[in-house]
């Protein structure tokens, strides 16, 4: 059982059309797929995120992304200094255990 007469001349446009429709749909497909630059991310944030804001993000100065725009907190994670002591050891420690738990709930 196909379909009723009347979709006849629907059918035949889709079937025309068809070849020219696969080759825009494969076109803009690789346009689609192809990654976009720092700018372009900036662009299509501010003409299209209602709560996107400019002035929470700062260049990182550091490292292979440098001179990129990140969020405020990732920079500032990434540039911080340690919280380790600088006097912290790093000599070996030797400890002799029957039974080692290390975590805590679930994970321990």
């Amino acid at each position: 059982m196909g379909y009723p007469d009347y979709m006849n001349e629907s059918l035949k446009k889709v079937e025309d059309t068809r070849s020219e429709r696969i080759k825009i749909a494969q076109q803009g497909i690789q346009n689609f797929l192809k990654p976009l630059t720092s700018e372009e991310r900036e662009l299509v944030l501010t003409e299209n995120h209602p709560d996107y804001q400019t002035d929470s993000k700062k260049q990182i100065r550091i490292g292979p992304n440098k001179g990129e725009p990140l969020t405020t907190k990732v920079v500032e994670v990434l540039e911080s200094y340690s919280r380790l002591p600088n006097d912290l050891s790093v000599e070996p420690i030797d400890y002799e255990t029957d039974v080692l738990i290390i975590g805590g709930g679930g994970a321990g």
